[in-house]
């Protein structure tokens, strides 16, 4: 089964292609400034000198934002299509940085991952004395997979392991 280049995949290239060329350029300005070389550079090379390091500079910081736009790094987030699991509880409590991480976190695979329903610990006995002391708790299809931290890695290989089973 063939795939096509996705957009993210068509972004990472253009950023490819222009860290190249402010690379050519770059290795172009250090020949022409700090060389006896004398390349045969057309005449607006040599009437608009100052403005190439500029571009150079341009052309970088473009490369960085088509790699970040695009996900910075392949991984299993382009290949979901649909969830991999049955059902996501996030325990936690209210003004709890790490369990607003884990919702931040949880969001950026939601291609991949059921609806995550949250839940406040806050005011039950029961599920206080179980999770007070490890929020953001994570569980997945019914298994509690991260306490305190959920960890990227982790997450994408439980993604990538479930898509494995389906495919």
């Amino acid at each position: 089964m063939t795939k096509g280049i996705t957009r993210q995949g068509l972004i990472r290239i253009l950023g490819s292609l222009l860290l190249w060329a402010a690379g050519v350029l770059a290795v172009m300005i250090f020949v022409d400034k700090w060389t006896d070389l004398n390349p045969p550079f057309p005449t607006f090379w040599f009437t608009s000198r100052n403005f190439h390091v500029v571009i150079c500079i341009g052309l970088i910081v473009l490369s960085w934002l088509c790699h970040r736009h695009a996900g910075g790094r392949q991984d299993s987030r382009a290949a979901a299509t649909l969830p991999a699991f049955q059902s996501m509880v996030l325990y936690g409590k209210p003004d709890c940085c790490l369990c607003d991480r884990a919702s931040d976190l949880l969001a950026e695979y939601s291609h991949a991952l059921p609806e995550v329903q949250k839940v406040d610990i806050s005011g039950d006995e029961k599920l206080e004395s179980l999770y007070a002391e490890c929020v953001p708790v994570v569980e997945i299809d019914g298994r509690v997979r991260f306490r305190g931290i959920v960890s990227v890695r982790l997450l994408e290989r439980l993604i990538e392991a479930k898509q494995r089973q389906h495919s």
